[in-house]
């Protein structure tokens, strides 16, 4: 029978143990394909080639880097790598020449929660956030046209190009990397099993991790596919058909528990979802094969922040068990070498070729991608024009391949454009400043250059209005430089509390015009300046004059912001704040602290006062209740995920305000808060319950449906 390991944490059921065996291996370099490599082959010291199954599991796939080097350190090489959803992105790095190390820091240097479910706030030019639309409609070439799916996949598609580039040269066949490579997807039509060995590599692993409802299906080969976990999950027979002899197949996928004990509605609904992707059992393993099971308690499948112990827990509960399978089926060991840099491709060819264009003209794409390196070419010299690609807010997605002609290198692209005019609508309601509706109109120029993005945006809320005006050269929310022209009108009625009640609703109104520049400070730090005139009233008060305005923010699980507005001038203003969160992982459960301050002076309107108090600050009062001058709150929250939407967290805070306005009880020393929290993350925005209690004994019941915005 087939040997079997289960491992929880670092434990691991240890098979049988045999005679060490080492034989000499081919280095080869990242992007190259081994020597003389061909299906027949095998490698010394055995009959039959063998294979590496990397199994589907969203966020706790990063075990699969421990696995790796769990191999590494027992000189193991598999002839084969087959992997599905996560198990294919960390799969094709391997294949592609990637060390564990190297994958590990490539995952690092990935903003997983954002790349998911992005900050409504990222990048928010003086706050003005976009929330995640209720109805989303596009025009193009087709007419109108509702989004394939709920999240938007550009940035993800981006990021898998761009990790993936050094593998591009082998689309003709992924038996050409330096250890062949299979993708697995699921067949819309016929919920099938798809294997992908050849076409943009970024495609296909993208079609593995295409997640049903909440990411769009990739077409490919002319089939619609989405993640291979709905048929496969654990391509054990994909492996042996595709020639290897034997199986080492790791499985990460968490376990279904008994229906019974998910009581509420959405956790049944998770259930459901989790039940579709599991429906097919893993693959019988043949009796030469070692069925690795990692159980991986504690961690769940949105634990992105929890890398680190994901891949010490994956090392540990299967060093051992690879240890003691090499050794009795007598897997050859191979010298490791260090890595080589791969060899440089012939230069690139004088145009670039693309699949997809419907209604723009290829000079349009190829300015888009800008300067292209000359001279023999290394793959990673293509990510800035990746970059600049995926800014330009053309495409939804664009696939890179590479293939070598004579003496040159062609560079192709697969490509699926965006609409040109987009609407978005999106609402929301809370219990404490109640409902407010947003509507935007997006127009893509690419004809009309250096401005080639327009946006129109209005917002209605129960205490005032706003409209904004966006001229941009690309798209500056997907990161990167460029100037910008912006215009805004916007009326505002800031609440001021005494003892808990309203007692007044001064009314701000802004008319102002900027004009700036994004630029990026250093590594995932950008910075935003901009320079405007203002028109400013409240009730007999005026302010006119010039505005200036320095932002900026880093991107990662620490978030940094920092944000100076300055009028000058003797009834002028000025306002500094700050902001700094940060998330880890405690075991089952994540820490997030965050810091919050900010400072006035000058004679500013009632609009630009400080605040604290609602749920990110002082939990058990309202929305900045206390205002003043002066304003800074400290929390520590700690979180458990129920599910991979469905969270539960406690917190507690602190806060203090000087300088108060309106609320006689604010005391100039630190306020104490605590509170629970309850949220389900979904497409559209999150619904969020919120209890706290606060100083002085105030109680208060807090609910949100949707992004506040």
């Amino acid at each position: 029978m087939a040997l079997s390991a289960s491992a929880s944490g670092a434990t691991a059921a240890i098979a049988p143990a045999g005679d060490d065996r080492v034989a000499t291996a081919t280095t080869t370099r990242r992007g190259e394909a081994p020597a003389g490599f061909g299906a027949g082959d095998a490698p010394a010291g055995t009959g039959e080639r063998w294979g590496l199954v990397l199994s589907g599991g969203v966020a706790r796939g990063f075990a699969h880097i421990g696995v790796l080097r769990a191999l590494e350190e027992e000189h193991l090489r598999p002839d084969l790598v087959v992997g599905t959803s996560m198990g294919a992105i960390v799969g094709a790095l391997y294949a592609s020449g990637y060390s564990s190390a190297e994958i590990e820091r490539l995952m690092r240097g990935i903003d997983w929660v954002h790349l998911l479910f992005p900050r409504i706030d990222a990048l928010a030019w003086r706050g003005n956030v976009t929330p995640r639309p209720l109805l989303q409609l596009g025009v193009g070439l087709r007419g109108v046209q509702l989004p394939s799916a709920p999240l938007s996949d550009a940035e993800l598609n981006y990021m898998l190009s761009d990790l993936l580039i050094e593998a591009s040269s082998a689309a003709a066949s992924y038996d050409r990397l330096p250890i062949p490579f299979r993708a697995v997807a699921t067949d819309v039509a016929t919920a099938g099993t798809v294997v992908l060995g050849d076409g943009p590599i970024a495609r296909s692993v993208r079609a593995s991790m295409s997640i049903p409802f909440v990411f769009a299906p990739v077409r490919a080969a002319g089939r619609l596919l989405v993640d291979g976990g709905m048929a496969d999950n654990l391509p054990m027979a994909p492996a042996h058909e595709a020639g290897a002899g034997r199986v080492v197949a790791v499985d990460i996928a968490s376990s279904l528990g008994p229906l019974d004990s998910l009581a509420s509605g959405p956790a049944a609904a998770l259930y459901l979802i989790r039940l579709l992707t599991q429906r097919h059992p893993p693959g019988t393993p043949l009796p030469s094969d070692l069925l690795l099971r990692l159980e991986l308690k504690g961690y769940g499948t949105m634990d992105y922040t929890a890398l680190d112990s994901l891949v010490a827990a994956g090392y540990r509960g299967s060093i051992e068990a690879m240890r003691a399978y090499a050794d009795s089926v007598g897997l050859p060991r191979a010298a490791v070498e260090a890595p080589r840099a791969p060899a440089p491709l012939p230069p690139l060819a004088g145009s670039v070729q693309w699949s997809g264009l419907r209604t723009l003209r290829h000079g349009i794409a190829r300015a888009a991608l800008g300067r292209l390196p000359v001279g023999p070419l290394r793959p990673t010299e293509l990510r800035p024009a990746l970059g600049r690609l995926y800014r330009s807010a053309l495409f939804e997605n664009a696939w890179p391949s590479l293939e070598t002609l004579g003496d040159s290198t062609i560079l192709s692209f697969d490509v699926r454009e965006l609409p040109r005019r987009e609407l978005s609508l999106a609402a929301a309601y809370g219990n404490d400043d109640g409902e407010r509706t947003y509507a935007r109109i997006g127009l893509r120029a690419p004809w009309m250059p250096p401005i080639a993005l327009f946006e129109l945006t209005g917002i209605r809320r129960r205490y005032g209005r706003a409209a904004h005006a966006n001229a941009e050269p690309h798209a500056l929310g997907r990161g990167g430089s460029g100037p910008f022209l912006r215009a805004e009108y916007r009326e505002s009625e800031t609440r001021i509390f005494r003892s808990g009640r309203l007692t007044a609703l001064p009314r701000t109104i802004r008319r102002e015009i900027f004009a700036g520049a994004q630029f990026e400070l250093f590594a995932r730090q950008i910075g935003q300046l901009g320079v405007g005139l203002a028109g400013l009233s409240e009730l007999a008060r005026r302010w006119d004059g010039v505005v200036l305005v320095f932002r900026t923010e880093s991107r990662g699980a620490e978030h940094r912001r920092l944000q100076a507005e300055w009028m000058p001038g003797p009834d002028g203003y000025s306002r500094l704040d700050a902001w700094l969160d940060v998330s880890r992982k405690l075991g089952p459960f994540t820490a997030a602290p965050a810091l919050r301050a900010a400072i006035v002076d000058g004679h500013p309107p009632t609009d630009v006062l400080a605040g604290v108090g609602g749920a990110g600050t002082l939990v058990g009062l309202r929305q900045d209740e206390w205002l003043g001058r002066r304003a800074a709150a400290a929390e520590f929250r700690l979180l458990y995920a129920s599910g991979p939407l469905l969270t539960f967290s406690a917190t507690a805070q602190t806060g203090v305000v000087g300088d108060a306005v309106g609320a006689p009880e604010i005391r100039p020393h630190l306020q104490p808060a605590a509170g629970l929290r309850a949220e389900l993350t979904t497409p559209i925005g999150p619904i969020r319950l919120d209890w706290g209690l606060a100083s002085g004994g105030r109680r208060r019941f807090d609910v949100m449906l949707g992004d506040r915005f």
